[in-house]
């Protein structure tokens, strides 16, 4: 997936085409056996990528590096910034920071 979908550059990632990606990587990782048996999701930076495991419905543990509109573009920032809302206040979830600056 990373072949076709990251841009990487000196400040950031870029994601082309996420909902493509996140759609891509469901498909795989709910045929795999793993998806079945796993007990928690773990995630990471850039924390868009924590909304791609939401839909197999296990807690979510977010350790995220960086601040949360990293990778996204102007349009999809608001948008984002409501699923996280919803992610983060999930009883289910529970995301931390490495520094005060991004709490």
């Amino acid at each position: 997936l990373a072949k076709h979908h990251f841009r990487p550059r000196w400040n950031g990632l870029d994601i082309v085409d996420f909902e493509g990606m996140s759609q891509e990587f469901q498909k795989l990782f709910a045929a795999h056996a793993l998806s079945r048996t796993v007990d928690i999701m773990v995630c990471t930076t850039p924390a868009v990528l924590c909304s791609i495991v939401v839909p197999f419905q296990r807690p979510l543990l977010g350790y995220l590096g960086e601040p949360l509109l990293l990778s996204l573009n102007g349009t999809d920032r608001q948008a984002w910034l409501d699923r996280f809302d919803t992610m983060a206040t999930s009883p289910h979830s529970y995301f931390t920071t490495y520094n005060p600056f991004l709490s």
